[in-house]
């Protein structure tokens, strides 16, 4: 899998498996330390799912300090998303899941090095983030860039960016 193949595919994980109804890829937000891959929100849980196409990228990404310090990186669910066998299970940091896409395009779920009954749907949020490990504000300033880029013509399409059951006048 290409990178940008395993984000469309994290996108789509997210909307389906997550519940997202706000789903967007891919964001450089100069007021965030973090660029995450895939970020969704369903109500005021957000989660985050970083792909990974080789263990170099990986072992590097770990090592980002907004890794090491829960209060700066974003998502109350953190995965790592990866081609079968790519990532070890015990290199992952706590509480972060793996997400492994089989060739045939299929998804396995592992939290704690342990396979998630169910898949991710089967996992209960025990472990999640709260919100004074997480970046909140950083998560808000990905929501303000959508919201403020939803007028301009085509971007929903070009960014992969999907709303669904928003009332845009109640905000």
């Amino acid at each position: 899998y290409t990178h940008g193949e395993l984000v469309k595919i994290a996108a789509k994980w997210l909307r389906t498996h997550r519940a997202c109804h706000v789903v967007g890829t891919e964001f450089n937000i100069q007021a965030t330390s973090e660029s995450p891959d895939a970020i969704g929100w369903n109500g005021i849980r957000c989660a985050v799912v970083e792909c990974k196409t080789s263990l170099s990228d990986f072992k590097a990404d770990v090592k980002k300090f907004f890794r090491q310090c829960g209060i700066s990186a974003m998502g109350s669910e953190r995965w790592y998303m990866a081609p079968v066998g790519l990532i070890p299970h015990d290199a992952l940091p706590s509480r972060v899941g793996l997400l492994e896409v089989c060739p045939r395009g299929t998804i396995t779920a592992y939290r704690g090095g342990r396979r998630l009954r169910g898949g991710a749907r089967g996992y209960h949020y025990t472990q999640q983030f709260h919100g004074e490990e997480r970046n909140s504000a950083g998560e808000a300033a990905i929501l303000v860039s959508i919201l403020r880029k939803i007028h301009d013509e085509g971007y929903c399409q070009k960014r992969n960016i999907h709303i669904d059951k928003v009332n845009l006048d109640s905000i």
